[in-house]
């Protein structure tokens, strides 16, 4: 038969004291009488009762654990980032609880609903579409325990942090003048969402500086997935003012190409 845990209540009444003072056992309260601890601890020691992380987190009102909220596991660029996140957690003694979204704004919801029942004490939260305006205010309500990453949330507040999207774009654009192309093709993600506006800007910004004539065109916005890019591919080979070079923002999976 497997052994039963004992719990605080029971060593308690096993030394015959109420299970107040037990807090002595790890916080080695001052105002518990050396006489009460000493009965405390010898059931302790018989059984061989040790406080537990979670009791500790607990009664201290936190978790000591983090969510890192991705919208998919599959992208490589998210399990390095995830493998980033669980190191750094680790230095600090906190756990990393992965919050796997795949791109849905309800579970994007229940995340940070847990957040507000206290299972996490703080979220690293990205997003990987445009937000219909219900994200902002859970945020918020949050009180700075939500860093937002990667992507912005329009009208949320804490901190953030960002790549520099627009000096991306720029390099990107600047390397295909300077490999000669003066019209090229823009595969976006969507057409609201920062990261594709600041890319685009950045690029528009390296072909104005061309030293002759350079377009981006066609313009071609979706998601970020493999079945956008290939939508986007597709539409090009169908144009008759074919480009003659692509720049391509839509992330990639590891198994397949667009």
């Amino acid at each position: 038969m497997p052994t039963a845990i004992a719990r605080l209540i029971d060593v308690a009444r096993r030394a015959g004291v109420s299970w107040l003072p037990f807090r002595a056992i790890s916080m080695a309260a001052s105002n518990c009488r050396k006489a009460r601890r000493r009965a405390s601890n010898a059931p302790s020691r018989r059984w061989a009762t040790t406080p537990t992380r979670h009791a500790r987190s607990l009664s201290r009102g936190r978790s000591d654990t983090i969510g890192l909220v991705i919208p998919d596991i599959a992208n490589p660029y998210f399990a390095v980032l995830a493998a980033a996140a669980e190191r750094a957690a680790d230095r600090h003694g906190l756990a990393l609880v992965l919050c796997v979204t795949l791109n849905q704004r309800a579970r994007e919801h229940e995340y940070l609903q847990r957040l507000g029942r206290n299972h996490l004490d703080g979220l690293i939260f990205i997003t990987n579409h445009p937000d219909d305006g219900s994200l902002a205010g859970p945020i918020n309500k949050a009180n700075r325990r939500v860093v937002i990453l990667d992507e912005d949330v329009e009208g949320a507040r804490g901190p953030k942090i960002f790549s520099d999207n627009e000096q991306g774009g720029y390099l990107a654009g600047r390397h295909l003048v300077e490999a000669g192309h003066r019209r090229i093709a823009f595969f976006g993600g969507p057409e609201q969402m920062m990261s594709t506006q600041a890319r685009l800007a950045g690029c528009r910004r390296a072909f104005a500086e061309a030293p002759s004539p350079a377009e981006i065109a066609p313009l071609l916005f979706g998601g970020y997935s493999v079945a956008e890019g290939r939508r986007a591919a597709e539409e090009l080979m169908r144009r008759k003012d074919a480009a003659t070079a692509v720049f391509a923002v839509q992330r990639r999976d590891r198994h397949r190409r667009a």
